[in-house]
C-alpha cells in the first residue's frame, strides 16, 4: 500500500515537471535574425582592377569610334571611383610614326575631360603584342559585394516576441550598397575638393555687413 502511494506521487511529480518543461517551452520566443543587420548583411568594398582595352586609329590619338563611348564610361567611372594613377600603356605601334605626338593628343583629351595631368601615368611600349588592342588604360578602385535577401524560413505569422525576421535589415542593406557612388568611402573618404577662400571671405564679410546672402532676382518688365 505505502509502495503504491509512493509510485502515485513519483508520477504526479513527473507528469508536473513535464507540463512546466511544456509552459516554459511555450513562452520561449523563436529565434530569427540579428538585430545587428548591419553585421549580418554586410555591405563588402572590394579593391578592384579596373581595365578597358581598346586601340587607336592608326596615325591618330584617337579610339576607333566604336570605342570613344567604352572612353567616356570609363572616365566617368575612374572620376567615381579612382584611387590610384590612370595608367595607359600603349603596344609599340600603337600610335603610328608620331606616337609622342598622338599620345600627347590624346593625354590632353582627357584633361579636357577633368582628369589631374598629374595622374595620368603613360606607358609606350608596355602593352603586350597581338590581338584587336593596342592600348590598355586601367586603375584601382573599389567595386562593392551586396547580401543576396530571400531568407523566409524565420516565422512570419506567429511571432511573440516580436523578434526581427531573418530577413530583418537585408534589403536596406543591398540597396545601401547599391546605390553607392564610390564604395572606397566606406574605406577611406577622399581628400576635399581645395575650397575657394575668396569666396567664403566674401560671403562672411557680407553676413558681418548685414548684407543679404540671397541672389538676386532678375526683374521682368
Amino acid at each position: 500500500m505505502i509502495l503504491h502511494a509512493a509510485n502515485h506521487s513519483l508520477l504526479r511529480r513527473g507528469v508536473f515537471a513535464t507540463l512546466v518543461a511544456m509552459s516554459l517551452a511555450a513562452c520561449q520566443s523563436p529565434q530569427m535574425g540579428a538585430p545587428e543587420y548591419s553585421d549580418t548583411y554586410a555591405v563588402k568594398p572590394v579593391l578592384t582592377n579596373y581595365v578597358l582595352s581598346t586601340r587607336f586609329e592608326p596615325g591618330t590619338g584617337r579610339l576607333v569610334f566604336e570605342h570613344e563611348a567604352r572612353l567616356k564610361r570609363f572616365v566617368q567611372q575612374y572620376h567615381r571611383r579612382g584611387r590610384s594613377h590612370l595608367i595607359i600603356a600603349t603596344t609599340r605601334d600603337a600610335a603610328g610614326d608620331d606616337a609622342q605626338m598622338h599620345m600627347g593628343q590624346f593625354k590632353r583629351r582627357l584633361i579636357e575631360a577633368g582628369v589631374d595631368p598629374k595622374s595620368i601615368h603613360i606607358q609606350p611600349g608596355a602593352a603586350p603584342l597581338g590581338g584587336d588592342s593596342n592600348v590598355v588604360m586601367s586603375f584601382r578602385g573599389f567595386d562593392v559585394e551586396v547580401p543576396e535577401c530571400g531568407d523566409w524560413s524565420g516565422g512570419t505569422g506567429f511571432n511573440p516576441g516580436n523578434l526581427p525576421h531573418t530577413n530583418y535589415g537585408c534589403s536596406y542593406q543591398r540597396n545601401f550598397g547599391l546605390m553607392l557612388s564610390d564604395p572606397g568611402e566606406l574605406v577611406k573618404s577622399r581628400d576635399a575638393d581645395p575650397s575657394e577662400p575668396n569666396r567664403i571671405l566674401g560671403v562672411m564679410g557680407g553676413y558681418r555687413a548685414g548684407e543679404s546672402a540671397e541672389a538676386e532676382l532678375p526683374t521682368i518688365d
